[in-house]
């Protein structure tokens, strides 16, 4: 696997604080540098698109699933929106 994990935690609004422990929720598929987490909610399911990679010849941009925001996320090259 790559170095590093995409985490999420609530946040208490009200201090802007972190409201519990970060939550590793996907490693991406074994790219290094798992960064920028973008989370969609399509048609009840949840989406993660992250990039991989870095800036070097080995950039990518992967998507997984999940029925929760939480995890676990699943890759699927046949993912249709």
């Amino acid at each position: 696997m790559g170095d590093g994990f995409i985490g999420q935690s609530k946040i208490d609004v009200q201090t802007g604080k972190l409201d519990g422990a970060l939550k590793q929720v996907w490693r991406g598929t074994g790219g290094v540098w798992p960064e920028g987490p973008h989370l969609y909610k399509i048609n009840g399911k949840y989406f993660i698109m992250i990039a991989e990679g870095g800036t070097s010849y080995d950039h990518m941009v992967t998507i997984a699933r999940s029925d929760s925001p939480w995890s676990p996320f699943v890759p699927d090259r046949k993912i249709q929106f």
